[in-house]
């Protein structure tokens, strides 16, 4: 039976939130209650095994050193830097103990993880990268995390083989890109979501290999389009003009109509809800 849409209050937050037809649709594929949390606040309660965006300053429990790490002062266990975490300077065997099978497997984990040091970031191979977490062989990223093979990152989440990355989530071989939300092999684009092979194209949804466009989804292997609509050279450049993407004024007014785009244009719902939406609130696009 084809479900209604429904509004429901977020147990956590207590703000309203929809779950859509093709959601329950979903829901009853796999077997599983509609969620009593709103999406934001799911996303939340996922991410919380694993503080990767938060940093503090503390002193490594070893070496007594000022240090950055993904735990703050009052962590329970103590935390070592990288140098001393694979240093000689500690045995990680005094730390073994006998199963006593009067407690319960959780509180003996428990104990158990309130005496084994931690490592404070997980990092690999980085050149002035103090401000990062789980990355690895890369150079100047700031306050980004899951950065791999990268350069010049900054602000942003799971970028590969990538450089000069700002305020971007999950882009891979992509280079001067701004705002890209799930893209590949782009270039000097802004504002793009789930694209790939584009140049010098701002808010774009479901693109392929298209360069100097704007404002359009779902299109292949085009170029000089706004808003889905096919232009000449010299139009469109003139048109560029009018739009003024130097405007911070017009760039909000653009992005509100990219917000409205991204929820018509032709792609599962239910990828743009779980997906794209979650993206949007942590980059601070809406």
């Amino acid at each position: 039976m084809q479900m209604k849409t429904e509004t429901k209050n977020c147990q956590n937050c207590k703000k309203d939130f929809t779950i859509e037809p093709e959601d329950f649709n979903f829901y009853e594929k796999i077997k599983v209650p509609p969620p009593t949390f709103c999406p934001e606040c799911r996303m939340q309660r996922r991410m919380v095994w694993r503080n990767e965006r938060t940093l503090y300053k503390r002193i490594c429990d070893l070496c007594k050193k000022n240090i950055i790490a993904m735990y703050d002062e009052s962590a329970p266990f103590p935390v070592y830097c990288r140098e001393c975490w694979y240093g000689d300077n500690w045995d990680a065997s005094i730390y073994g103990r006998e199963y006593d099978f009067s407690k319960t497997f959780f509180d003996q984990m428990k104990e158990l993880s309130r005496v084994v040091p931690r490592l404070a970031l997980w990092q690999r191979n980085l050149i002035n990268s103090d401000y990062t977490n789980m990355s690895a062989e890369s150079k100047n990223v700031y306050l980004s995390v899951s950065i791999i093979n990268s350069e010049n990152i900054f602000y942003s989440k799971g970028a590969d083989e990538s450089r000069e990355i700002v305020d971007s989530y999950n882009v891979k071989m992509s280079e001067n890109c701004y705002e890209n939300i799930q893209c590949e092999k782009n270039y000097n684009c802004q504002y793009c979501v789930l694209s790939r092979n584009c140049i010098d194209s701002y808010f774009l949804i479901d693109c392929v290999n298209c360069s100097n466009c704007i404002m359009s989804s779902n299109l292949r292997n085009k170029q000089f389009y706004i808003r889905n609509q096919q232009y000449s050279k010299e139009s469109y450049f003139k048109l560029l003009l009018e739009i003024n993407l130097e405007s911070r004024q017009s760039r909000q007014k653009l992005l509100r109509e990219f917000f409205q785009m991204c929820n018509t244009a032709i792609l599962q719902g239910i990828i743009f809800r779980t997906q794209i939406m979650p993206a949007f609130v942590l980059m601070g696009m809406i």
